[in-house]
């Protein structure tokens, strides 16, 4: 899919009001794949006061990698909704909210997609990414993927690429990422000020914004 119109930002600042989503999808191409689970989690002030979930029937069957992936089986999918009949539901429970999401990006883009095309509208919330956050706060990890973060931190909740128990780990993290600013005192805008500064180039060389990458392509990251 070409650029998205009127895609929302991905923000560097503290919210207290967001809804945490994932979503488990057959590949890993917004626009060819397609999703066969979506979770949120409505929190407000740091309180979990709403959930939804739902498995997605897809068009093609799941093959095996994802089933081992994700547990979910073309078995279970064969009477779940397909995306058009709930992306009203999805759309609903998201709202107006700020988006959160681990490597967020990739959630936000698969319900980009599947709302333009089921229903001809813009998904154009703003998007907290825990994974973004995380490369920046945390430098001595092998790799920033939910799993590892949860083990480093002892957090209870423990991610297994199902999107409701995704979307609790998430929600955990981020309440131990603000935890680890407070208890840092640090500023979120002024430690990411320090990175956009380490990039400035020649006057001579093209200036490329952050909103310009193309955090779709496979070697984003």
């Amino acid at each position: 899919m070409s650029k998205r119109l009127y895609r929302g930002k991905s923000l560097i600042e503290r919210v207290n009001n967001y809804t945490v989503i994932d979503v488990e999808t057959t590949g890993y191409f917004p626009g060819y794949d397609e999703i066969i689970e979506f979770a949120g989690l409505k929190v407000r002030n740091g309180i979990v006061v709403d959930s939804f979930q739902t498995l997605i029937r897809p068009n093609v069957e799941i093959d095996d990698f994802i089933t081992k992936l994700t547990g979910i089986t073309n078995e279970m999918l064969k009477t779940a909704p397909y995306i058009d009949e709930v992306i009203n539901l999805i759309e609903e429970f998201i709202a107006d909210d700020v988006i959160v999401g681990h490597n967020a990006s990739f959630d936000v883009n698969f319900i980009y997609d599947s709302l333009l095309v089921s229903k001809n509208h813009y998904l154009k919330n703003d998007f907290l990414d825990t994974l973004r956050l995380s490369r920046k706060l945390f430098q001595d990890l092998p790799n920033y993927q939910l799993s590892t973060l949860a083990n480093k931190f002892n957090k209870e909740h423990f991610p297994s690429h199902r999107a409701i128990k995704d979307c609790l780990a998430t929600q955990e993290l981020l309440q131990y990422i603000y935890k680890y600013l407070d208890d840092n005192c640090i500023i979120l805008q002024t430690l990411f000020k320090r990175e956009y500064k380490s990039y400035k180039l020649d006057v001579n060389l093209i200036m490329a914004n952050i909103d310009d990458i193309d955090e779709d392509n496979p070697l984003c990251g």
